[in-house]
């Protein structure tokens, strides 16, 4: 039986759904030998500089985790030690802020620096310090409770590890720490917290004796590390006494309304008074037009609302979850005009606030049915714990330039994100000259109402403005793509085989099937190391299937007309085990990232490029799809097979020497072979276009990149070439087999696939408006209508416009809905088609060593054919689900990321460049036109002063004097430079129009 010293009951009080009170009784275990950190050897708090006290740190719920910043460059600076978190604490952060905030907190005591200087004390469980065991005053709140336990545990860690007398009476006794004395510096935000404690009867005889002090972060960091000052998170958006006021602070401002709490949100929700969704801008170039994705019961036909302007967005902020009341678009429209001139002729405007109309730009094919809503609510934050690229406003500095070189004193400032859909942010800065000229990461710590831009703090900066390597890290960080220069941890690399490896002369796996002789080869881009396909066809001989009873196949055997086609992927799964840390660390990434420089792996680099890539001349472990087909028809024969095997590749072709090789002819086994895959994907390609696949494009550009120097010397759009075309019908069905396999054959509740939404009748509004203007044809009614239609864009019967038809193909690009990962168990069976492919089932199994998707792919395909048990991982729908969402963020980013190294190594080749080349219209706007550079890839707004729009039948703008006219998808000449911005200082393509 259990000592009542060391036990008690947790009593909980809870309401159902169906609105019953329950009460739950807990056993609470509680302990009396947990060591005291003070007293511990390995964990040294800060040495006065008597040398004879050390001082801790006992941090508070209200530092943290807004405080993560500085300590985690505290601590690797050896500046910050001793920090003791309190279990109780870590929980409080938990309940109020999410698991996300205490994650990012115990994320100090990993590996690394934090290690020594950082402590977590399980207060909760300590027969001394537990809040549990202590019984609630009458009329005390659980805040109230809590503030006092936080006040206990601080009494006893001070006393017990000075060795003073129960009584806290007696003189010291001998330190195990060599007779040092140890103090405790309690930091807290809340002003509130610090007034409680400071007269707390707990903690008064230990202030006096000077062995407990209580502080604010900022008093901490001002008295001990001053140079990190910077990094201080703020919690008011005002100025501090003192410190030069943020220019550009307008008088004119007025403060935003008030949110209604997010209790009185939901309940206006279940009336149909309001409708949450996430906050989504509209335009790339500015945060204050927005939609909304909404769902209602009361309203089915409403998806979405649009939010326009300052006041109605009140503080959100892209990505935001929040509650908005629909309003009448009148209200909307005064609204921005008075935004857009400022009260009094000034406004928020004149410290770079894009304007509404401005915003507008990008937000014209929004359709003109969604009706316009405002923010009442923001229920939940979406702000990056890792902070925001950007650099300071050259307007909000200083004119004085003793000021801006005075570093002892705190310079209000405005931060300018390069991603403009977020808005300015206010920050404070010692550093304001060193730091102007530079791209530095900013966190946002709050956004009070009497405030025209949110409050942040200084995180670090990545370099100078406009260099290359700068800008790149700068795309990773605004893309969360993992930094190459951290590299894998230890316990990641000590999951690789050692090099060099090879494959053991002995197979020790009976299943695993050798087909070294077999002629595998693979087809990839130049330059291409992490080879994850090969491919392989032949035709079966009569002597093969005489013996299999399956009369069509020696029926075909004999005709010549039955061959075996092969697709052979890395085996990436017999190195990868689950749940390893190599394994979990792929898990988190994803994917690989593709930039135009550089290649940031979800595997270490051995594994990529050596272990487990498919290069020619050398075995190596494959997972083997075969089937058998008919050459005629490309009808499949029988049931494909799988199995994991052992390959040789005969040779690593690049599209275009494969190209070669089929344009050329030959008797050797690999031409034949393309040859053969040729003529099979060809008629694998028509029967999908038969069912409404679609050819869609994007402009996806290729550079040629200086080996010594690293910048780019030419750039052009992607040439496609019909290997490429080969390639990608063999992986599509691929992958459309395993689909099949691994959701009627074993996890049809949990299996992982891949789908692709019909797009609705309003995403294709810009499309079906620029077709009508230009006289053409086009029926989305389908996905074979719309193929068809795609088809004879831009076609008449004397001549055809290739350009016109490939413009028309990037805009239906741009109405289409994301593909996505999914669990079968999550989605109805009928939802499982992918539109673009036309396919009723499909997933990714062919490129595991670059994404994640098809590893957990693999290991199903594996349980599947019996090689492996099932892990719970795979069976659990919602372990499933939960993975693809990280999928699929993780993809877009990959996405993202790789346009954006495309953008920059763009500016770079025009900034001394200046060129001339042939466009073509594809947007009529009221400041000018969206043009399309063919030759380049590049599209971008040439701005026409006073020229007029027209609507009418076909959009028109005609300039000043009526002597010219331009049309969409008319032809131009446009000249191309680059111009750095005046506020943001990024860099941007120029395009204006040659007469």
């Amino acid at each position: 039986m259990a000592s009542s010293k060391l036990y008690a009951q947790v009593h909980i009080t809870k309401r159902t759904r169906r609105n019953q009170v329950v009460r739950i009784v807990r056993e609470h275990y509680l302990r009396d030998d947990i060591d005291n950190p003070l007293r511990t050897k390995t964990f040294h708090g800060e040495t006065a500089s008597n040398d004879q006290a050390e001082r801790y740190v006992l941090l508070d719920s209200s530092c943290l985790p807004y405080q993560v910043d500085l300590l985690e460059r505290g601590a690797a600076e050896g500046a910050v030690t001793g920090v003791i978190l309190l279990s109780t604490v870590l929980e409080r952060v938990r309940r109020l802020r999410g698991e996300a905030a205490k994650r990012r907190v115990l994320d100090l005591l990993s590996e690394g620096q934090g290690v020594g200087r950082f402590c977590v004390f399980p207060d909760d469980y300590h027969a001394r310090t537990s809040v549990t065991a202590q019984a609630a005053r009458r009329g005390e709140t659980r805040d109230e409770l809590e503030r006092r336990g936080f006040a206990r545990a601080c009494k006893w860690l001070v006393e017990d590890g000075n060795g003073l007398s129960k009584e806290g009476e007696s003189g010291m006794e001998v330190d195990p720490k060599g007779g040092k004395t140890s103090r405790v510096l309690v930091v807290s935000d809340d002003s509130d917290t610090r007034a409680y404690l400071e007269g707390a009867e707990e903690l008064q005889g230990l202030v006096a004796k000077g062995l407990v002090s209580i502080q604010s972060t900022e008093e901490w960091i001002t008295r001990s590390h001053p140079h990190l000052l910077d990094l201080v998170a703020v919690h008011s958006a005002g100025d501090k006494e003192g410190e030069a006021k943020t220019s550009g602070s307008s008088a004119s401002f007025l403060p935003y309304r008030q949110h209604i709490t997010v209790q009185e949100a939901e309940r206006k929700i279940k009336l149909g008074l309001a409708f949450k969704g996430k906050l989504a801008c509209t335009s790339r170039y500015s945060p204050w037009t927005a939609l909304v994705s909404v769902r209602s019961t009361e309203k089915p036909e409403l998806t979405e609302v649009k939010v326009v302007g300052r006041e109605a967005l009140n503080r959100a902020m892209e990505g935001d979850l929040v509650a908005v009341e629909l309003i009448e678009k009148e209200k909307v429209q005064e609204t921005a005009k008075a935004e857009e001139a400022g009260e009094d002729g000034k406004g928020v405007g004149e410290v770079g606030i894009a304007s509404v109309a401005e915003n507008e730009m990008d937000a014209e094919e929004v359709s003109d049915s969604v009706q316009y809503a405002r923010v009442v609510c923001i229920i939940r934050r979406a702000w990056n714990d890792k902070g925001y690229c950007g650099s300071i406003q050259p307007k909000s500095l200083p004119k004085s330039e003793e000021l801006l070189q005075s570093s002892g004193r705190a310079l209000g400032v405005l931060f300018q994100p390069s991603d403009r859909r977020l808005p300015l942010i206010r920050v404070r800065t010692r550093q304001a000259n060193v730091l102007k000229d530079q791209r530095i990461i900013v966190v946002i710590d709050s956004w009070e109402k009497e405030s025209a831009y949110p409050s942040g703090h200084y995180v670090r900066a990545l370099g100078m403005i406009g260099d290359r390597e700068t800008e790149t890290k700068v795309i990773l960080h605004q893309h969360d793509v993992a930094d190459p220069e951290e590299g894998f941890s230890p316990a990641v690399h000590a999951c690789v085989p050692e090099l060099p490896w090879s494959v053991p002369s002995t197979i020790e796996d009976s299943w695993r099937r050798d087909i070294r002789s077999m002629c595998v080869f693979s087809v990839d881009p130049p330059g291409c190391r992490d080879i994850d396909d090969a491919l392989s066809a032949r035709f079966v001989s009569p002597s093969e299937v005489e013996d299999s009873g399956d009369v069509t196949c020696v029926s075909l055997a004999a005709d010549k007309k039955l061959v075996e086609l092969g697709v052979h992927i890395a085996d990436v799964t017999h190195f990868l085990k689950p749940n390893t840390p190599m394994d979990l660390e792929a898990s988190r990434r994803c994917t690989s990232v593709y930039l135009v420089d550089r290649r940031i792996d979800m595997l270490p680099k051995p594994l990529t490029e050596d272990i487990c890539s498919l290069r020619c001349n050398v075995d190596r472990f494959a997972f083997s799809v075969l089937w058998r087909v008919n050459v005629d028809t490309a009808q499949v024969v029988g049931e494909p097979e799988f199995f994991k095997s052992v390959i040789h590749s005969k040779a690593a072709l690049t599209y275009q020497e494969a190209q070669e090789r089929i344009d050329r002819g030959g008797t050797d086994v690999i031409t034949t072979s393309l040859l053969l895959l040729r003529k099979v994907t060809r008629k694998l390609r028509q029967k999908r276009v038969d069912l409404g696949a679609l050819t869609l494009a994007s402009p996806e550009v290729k550079f040629e990149i200086d080996r010594d120097t690293h910048d780019p010397l030419d750039v052009g759009m992607y040439v496609t070439r019909e290997t490429n075309k080969i390639v990608e019908e063999m992986m599509l069905l691929a992958n459309e087999t395993v689909a099949t396999c691994i959701f009627e054959k074993g996890f049809s509740r949990s299996a992982l696939l891949r789908r692709h939404p019909v797009p609705t009748r309003t995403m294709f509004e810009p499309l079906l408006k620029a077709c009508k203007s230009a006289g053409i044809a086009m029926d989305v009614t389908t996905s074979r209508h719309l193929a068809d239609s795609l088809d004879a864009a831009g076609v008449s019967k004397d001549t055809k416009d290739g350009y016109l038809n490939t413009l028309i193909r990037f805009m239906a690009t741009r109405c289409m809905t994301q593909a996505e990962y999914f669990s079968s168990g999550e989605v109805a069976q009928s939802q499982f088609s992918h539109y673009g492919l036309a396919m009723p089932i499909y997933t990714h199994f062919t490129s595991p060593i670059r994404r994640y998707a098809d590893v957990v792919v693999h290991r199903m395909l594996s349980a599947c054919i019996g090689l492996e048990a099932p892990s719970v991982e795979l069976c659990e729908s919602a372990l499933v689900t939960e993975q693809c969402g990280i999928l699929n963020v993780r993809h877009k980013n990959a996405q993202l990321a790789g346009r954006a190294s495309a953008e920059l190594y763009t500016l770079v080749f025009f900034r001394d460049r200046p060129s001339e080349e042939s466009a073509r219209v594809v947007k009529v706007r009221d400041v000018g036109v969206v043009v399309f550079v063919p030759k380049y890839g590049i599209e971008g707004t040439v701005k026409l002063e006073g020229w007029t729009k027209d609507e009418g039948g076909k959009p028109l703008t005609t300039s000043p004097d009526g002597s010219r006219s331009l049309r969409l998808f008319d032809k131009v000449r446009v000249k191309i430079q680059v111009e750095q911005e005046g506020q943001s200082r990024q860099e941007h393509l120029v395009l204006s129009l040659v007469a």
